[in-house]
């Protein structure tokens, strides 16, 4: 059984029982015998009744964290300890824990994307997707996006004010720019990618899964650093090369094919390559919540 649900929404077990043998079968056409037996192995290993929450109020408590009533339905990854990114670049913990938590309810569904709407099971899938992403990636895309989601800003507007205002030196505003880069194109790429995998899963069970940015050219984006130029991609399709079941295998090794942005300047290059280099290095456990939880209170 590829997909998993231990939550008490009683409408999704009920509709999702009806789908089920149809989309543990699709899984098993878009991942490779390994890749499907992991995914089983892991959902079995860190899924538990406990990943699972209906209630804001519950998720909020537990969590500590401060979840609207009307959220979208959504699964995050929560970590320990935060990563940090050192001034060569170079990831300083060598080891890191985290766990996959899903908030799921009727409620939820009401604020999901437009294409989902009524459809439980749909929704369901889309955030599912995110696991099947987080289990079979050894660096979880996703995961290193919300460690960096503290620089996801309007490209330089703030850091332009910094740098002139001599808040910020050369360098550190260089680093800035390079990591809110990054995870700007790290929040596409994942949401794009997820998309993808959403379409091949929910097509099996007659849902469309519209993406007007499919095999789009991306845009040339200049941004100006203290020592040179930066030019990244962003907007159309990161996956445009490849057709949709390869844009999703790719992406399952997507450390392994990040494209360094143009024009960097040696030293600025060095910085980038070396938060790929350690981030490699580094060991991700991934376990259930309350394990997690745990080794927060050590």
């Amino acid at each position: 059984m590829s997909i998993v649900y231990h939550g008490d929404v009683g409408s999704l077990i009920e509709k999702l029982e009806l789908v089920r043998t149809r989309l543990d079968k699709r899984y098993s056409e878009i991942l490779d015998k390994e890749r499907f037996s992991q995914l089983r192995d892991v959902a079995e290993r860190i899924l538990k009744p406990i990943s699972f929450f209906s209630d804001v109020d519950t998720w909020n408590s537990y969590l500590g964290d401060r979840l609207p009533q009307r959220h979208p339905n959504l699964l995050i990854c929560a970590a320990t300890p935060n990563m940090e990114i050192g001034e060569d670049g170079r990831i300083k913990n060598d080891r890191k824990f985290t766990a996959p938590v899903f908030y799921f309810s009727e409620v939820g569904l009401e604020a999901c994307l437009p294409d989902h709407k009524g459809n439980i099971v749909a929704d369901y899938v889309h955030n599912y997707n995110r696991f099947v992403l987080f289990a079979l990636q050894r660096s979880p895309a996703y995961l290193v996006m919300l460690a960096l989601s503290k620089y996801l800003r309007p490209f330089q507007e703030d850091l332009v004010a910094k740098y002139n205002s001599g808040e910020l030196t050369g360098e550190e505003f260089t680093r800035e720019v390079i990591l809110a880069s990054l995870a700007h194109n790290l929040q596409e790429t994942c949401e794009k990618g997820n998309r993808i995998l959403d379409k091949l899963v929910l097509e099996s069970i007659g849902v469309r899964v519209p993406m007007v940015w499919r095999y789009q050219e991306r845009e040339v984006r200049p941004l100006y650093l203290p020592n040179g130029l930066m030019l990244v991609q962003t907007g159309g399709d990161p996956f445009r090369k490849f057709n949709d079941l390869d844009a999703v295998r790719n992406f399952f090794q997507w450390e392994e094919h990040y494209e360094l942005p143009y024009g960097l300047g040696k030293q600025d290059a060095t910085y980038f390559r070396n938060v790929f280099t350690s981030l490699r290095k580094v060991e991700i456990d991934k376990v259930c919540i309350d394990e997690l939880k745990m080794r927060l209170k050590e």
